[in-house]
């Protein structure tokens, strides 16, 4: 065999190696999400709002997949959220109901029992909110909506509110306004998220 090729096909196979480890599996990690909105104050699976028809039949497939030998899902998450608009008490319950209601659609539609799944209830999504404030142009005063909630990013949860409040009157509520009917909607939601890891089996 020529030289050069067999000083490749070696290069080849040491690098190989090293990626995979002799007699081991090679775990590449890949996530799958589905969320699912919901209406104002409400906890309800309406199956005609938005795409929430499309992601549940999507959330059931994903569901379905566990059943592949060659992949698994390990740190099944479904964390619940809300807009702000509700206050901590009410937004807290809320977001459980939420979640609650993710959950026992899984267990009334997937047959396979689901061991691993982490449930979150914590209310106002803050964190999509800042995403949101940030990339929505057509925010009015949109850097002084941003500098609101990026301050309250370090404040406890019920500051957090307190703070927020600034916004209901700043310029005669027109950022308010705005907000709510543009950006709040993307707050209701819950969230599943599937950690999952894809078995390559050794080549050799």
């Amino acid at each position: 065999m020529n030289r050069n090729l067999t000083t490749l096909l070696c290069s080849l196979i040491v690098a190989l190696y090293s990626i995979y480890g002799a007699n081991t599996l090679h775990a590449q990690v890949q996530k799958d999400s589905v969320r699912i909105f919901f209406y104002q104050g409400r906890a309800d699976l309406d199956m005609k709002l938005r795409s929430n028809k499309l992601e549940l039949e999507r959330l059931l497939d994903l569901c379905s997949s566990i059943e592949d030998t060659t992949l698994y899902y390990n740190n099944i998450s479904i964390k619940g959220w809300t807009s702000p608009e509700g206050g901590i008490s009410i937004n807290g319950s809320l977001s459980k109901k939420r979640t609650d209601a993710i959950i026992e659609f899984l267990s009334t539609n997937v047959q396979k029992k689901i061991n691993t799944i982490d449930v979150q209830f914590k209310g106002s999504d803050w964190n999509r909110l800042l995403d949101l404030v940030r990339r929505d142009k057509g925010i009015p005063f949109q850097a002084e909506a941003i500098n609101i909630v990026e301050q309250l990013m370090i404040l406890d949860e019920a500051e957090k509110y307190k703070y927020f409040d600034k916004i209901r009157t700043l310029h005669s509520g027109r950022i308010y306004a705005y907000l709510y009917q543009k950006v709040f909607p993307e707050l209701r939601s819950t969230i599943i998220q599937f950690a999952k890891k894809k078995n390559l089996v050794h080549p050799f």
